[in-house]
């Protein structure tokens, strides 16, 4: 007994690389977590553990060391990280995020107590 035969329907191009193009931005998208998020938590500095960051998701960063801590307001553009502390003069540092932890880099009096490779505490 022979059935008639299965037609199958094929997509259009244009439709199947409208869909492979969706799937892949929203694959890059939602693997590239947004720096504000990575940054978020406790820090330490990689030269002594104590020397510590701590960046909360309501934009407030703390400082702290030996001397005891201090705190104020950043924000992320790309690859420039801003910090406000009242009383000072603002100071951007550029910062790279990787497995390694977070790398600052800047000049100035931010640089002097900010610059190198900073990691989570164990």
């Amino acid at each position: 007994m022979r059935g008639r035969p299965v037609k199958v329907r094929r997509m259009p191009n244009r439709t199947l690389a409208m869909v492979l193009g969706l799937i892949v931005i929203s694959l890059v998208v939602s693997s590239c977590a947004k720096p504000e998020k990575k940054i978020l938590g406790k820090w330490v500095s990689s030269v002594s553990t104590l020397v510590g960051l701590t960046f909360n998701g309501d934009g407030t960063f703390e400082y702290s060391d030996v001397t005891g801590t201090d705190g104020g307001t950043y924000r992320i553009e790309g690859t420039q990280l801003h910090l406000d502390i009242p009383g000072l003069d603002p100071g951007v540092m550029e910062f790279e995020l990787s497995a390694d932890g977070l790398a600052l880099k800047g000049s100035g009096v931010w640089g002097t107590y900010l610059n190198g490779l900073w990691v989570r505490p164990k």
